[in-house]
């Protein structure tokens, strides 16, 4: 899970306020890692947010958005997944792999799959 603590994470994560006219110390990144069960193992859940530290304003073409001190921008969640994992999910509902590529450190895959008829 080191990919998603790292820097270049964070900064993926900022950049439309970024580049939109915020300055880095106008928010901060939270990211929270929490186990989930599952009927594939325990994977991980990520809850991401931006929380803004002071009043700011962005301007987006002709439109002004203001954000408040304290105000949060809460950026979703996903699921991550081993390989394995995946693969078993993939099978469990009801799909084939046709092609898998696997990263050489196992933390990235594109997978080709088709459901089975």
């Amino acid at each position: 899970m080191g990919t998603y603590a790292s820097r270049e994470n964070a900064l993926f994560n900022m950049y439309p306020l970024l580049h939109y006219g915020m300055a880095p110390e106008d928010f901060d990144f939270e990211l929270l890692l929490a186990h989930v069960d599952s009927r594939i193992g325990a994977l991980y859940r990520t809850r991401k947010s931006l929380n803004i530290l002071k009043d700011a304003e962005l301007r987006i073409g002709p439109e002004t958005i203001g954000f408040r001190e304290g105000d949060i921008i809460r950026m979703g969640f996903t699921y991550k997944y081993t390989y394995d994992q995946i693969t078993s999910f993939l099978d469990i509902c009801g799909f084939d792999i046709l092609k898998a590529f696997l990263s050489e450190d196992r933390e990235n895959a594109i997978i080709l799959a088709k459901k089975r008829i």
